[in-house]
């Protein structure tokens, strides 16, 4: 990650951290998705439908009239489709309450975080606490977080 310079006022320090996650809507894991969905109350055969439209997937590519062979999707949501934004942010709901110390703000694969304090070194470690508490959600999501993406930066 990389950091910038440090600024602040009425003795406050901001500071920022900002993800690009790596094709977020092509690896929401299914299993996973479906075990929120029933979380937030959706059961029966609603779920049962919404396994349906998600399970036994596939996906081929036709170029120059040659068609590949088809391959299984046994994860992601379309973003193309009406339910795929839907169910992607169904998915990255609950990534907010990995700290209650930080501020995010999500926008499609975009994760950024704020916090604030007086003291940059003691800012710094609460947000480098709440990073590590977000990395555990990325991994047991399934989220790509390529690093050389994601920065920090001291706010004005």
């Amino acid at each position: 990650m990389r950091r910038s310079g440090q600024h602040g006022r009425g003795g406050n320090v901001a500071l920022g951290v900002f993800i690009d996650l790596k094709k977020v809507f092509d690896t929401v894991d299914h299993a996973i998705l479906l075990a929120k969905l029933e979380h937030y109350g959706v059961r029966g055969e609603a779920l049962g439908l919404l396994a349906s439209y998600l399970g036994d997937r596939s996906q081929y590519v036709t170029y120059g009239g040659i068609e590949s062979g088809r391959g299984k999707d046994e994860c992601g949501v379309s973003q193309g489709s009406v339910l795929g934004p839907l169910f992607f942010l169904i998915y990255v709901n609950d990534m907010v309450r990995v700290s209650r110390d930080l501020s995010f703000a999500l926008f499609a694969d975009d994760t950024n975080i704020f916090a604030e304090g007086r003291d940059p070194v003691e800012l710094f470690g609460r947000v480098n606490w709440g990073v590590g508490e977000l990395n555990r959600w990325f991994r047991c999501n399934s989220a790509i977080v390529p690093i050389q993406k994601c920065f920090l930066r001291f706010l004005k």
